[in-house]
């Protein structure tokens, strides 16, 4: 029977916690007017609610994607000319809590 060596098999750069990586490049900040010049923006959407005009995001794309406003979910907007789009459903306004709010803020960087 042949055993293994762990310290043969995993090199000593090896890192792992992978998603930690970029985390440093990670900017979120909560803004009136989002700036649309690069990376990505993320909207915040309650449930039922129409993606915002300035998104560039048309009401026939959010529903080919299936996109409802349901708490987590997302649908991303890859776009050539401006930032990606993400949408991130939040729910009912009725029933936003704080840790929903933190939950869905954690599936937009995520995203």
């Amino acid at each position: 029977m042949t055993t293994r060596n762990p310290a043969k098999l995993i090199p000593a750069d090896f890192v792992d916690t992978p998603s930690a990586d970029w985390l440093d490049a990670l900017v979120v900040r909560a803004v009136e007017s989002p700036e649309l010049s690069g990376g990505s923006v993320a909207w915040l959407l309650t449930a039922g609610a129409a993606a915002p005009t300035a998104s560039g995001v048309s009401a026939e794309e959010v529903s080919a994607l299936g996109f409802e406003g349901k708490v987590g979910e997302t649908a991303t907007f890859a776009r050539t000319d401006g930032p990606n789009i993400i949408l991130v459903g939040l729910g009912a306004a009725a029933e936003l809590t704080t840790a929903i709010l933190r939950d869905v803020a954690a599936n937009a960087a995520r995203a």
